[in-house]
């Protein structure tokens, strides 16, 4: 289970990068020291050398992000002119449920690029986002992305806060994906990129992340990104590597994990996901009812928290 960060300097401790490992097996479960990488670019290293390791070991591993990996329906198609030049779609696409006949990329596979070419993070931390972000409303002519540092002023299609902006039309996408209507009030909108506790920076410089990860070149023929590769079901056995979203929040916190919150939180989560390996409750989780109705929205672009009914 991974808490990412989107800090722009390296950084341990508290409000940091975490990474919680457990091993199931017929002994029960082993919840191994969490990693507290100081960069993404670290975080990525280790993450990549931990599945090695478990695909060599002949293990299948779950790995849980605490950021959204899709966007509200429709976003696919509002970027999908606004791929900045010498983007492409990327191959992986094809793999989608919901690409169509002529190939086709889904909604998810259109941001994806989107982010993949956009997105500068650099090895100490420093990135773009809120340049990506104030390029994405300028492009489209919309309010889509909102919150950013004091002393930003120059990127002026990026309010500070959720208001209108001269020039830009309202966001015409929902504020919530389908799977976060309802979910609780922890839920941050992916729109909000800074102030207070927000997911919006995390998502844009996360998926690019994920996205190499599900491309590896050793990983890739076993890694899926449920539910996007998968559908609303329980991942093949083929698929060695599973990757989702996850709200730690959602599960019991157990603060004598860690002196860390944060690493508590996601050594937490891991002993929740075991759990429901172990009582047989885990595979109803990647078919969510409440999922299926929209299940073209889900699996084609939008994502699901997996443990979200």
């Amino acid at each position: 289970m991974v808490d990412w960060s989107a800090r722009s300097t390296p950084a341990l401790g508290r409000d940091s990068l975490w990474i919680g490992r457990g091993v199931l097996s017929s002994r029960g479960l082993r919840l191994n020291r969490p990693c507290n990488p100081p960069t993404r670019e670290e975080a990525s290293g280790k993450l990549r050398s931990l599945l090695e390791a478990a695909l060599l070991a002949g293990r299948r591993v779950l790995v849980g992000f605490d950021f959204p990996l899709g966007y509200p329906e429709g976003s696919g198609a509002l970027l999908a002119d606004r791929v900045p030049a010498g983007a492409s779609h990327p191959p992986a696409a094809r793999r989608d449920g919901l690409a169509g006949a002529s190939g086709t990329p889904s909604g998810r596979a259109r941001v994806w690029a989107w982010l993949g070419a956009a997105v500068e993070d650099r090895s100490d931390n420093s990135n773009n986002r809120f340049e990506v972000a104030d390029a994405a409303n300028r492009r489209t002519g919309l309010s889509l992305f909102w919150g950013r540092p004091a002393g930003m002023d120059r990127l002026s299609s990026l309010p500070a806060r959720n208001q209108p902006v001269a020039g830009l039309g309202p966001n015409p996408l929902a504020r919530w994906r389908h799977c976060e209507v309802g979910a609780g009030r922890g839920i941050k909108p992916v729109w909000q990129l800074y102030g207070g506790v927000t997911v919006g920076s995390q998502t844009l410089l996360g998926i690019p992340r994920v996205e190499e990860l599900r491309r590896d070149p050793t990983l890739g023929r076993a890694s899926s990104v449920w539910p996007f590769d998968t559908g609303l079901r329980r991942p093949a056995e083929r698929w060695c590597v599973v990757m989702a979203e996850v709200w730690p929040s959602a599960f019991p916190l157990d603060r004598s994990a860690h002196p860390v919150r944060d690493a508590a939180q996601v050594l937490s989560s891991v002993r929740a996901l075991a759990t429901a390996d172990r009582s047989g409750a885990l595979p109803g989780w990647f078919s969510p009812l409440r999922a299926a109705s929209r299940e073209e929205a889900v699996v084609g672009e939008e994502g699901w928290i997996l443990g979200i009914p």
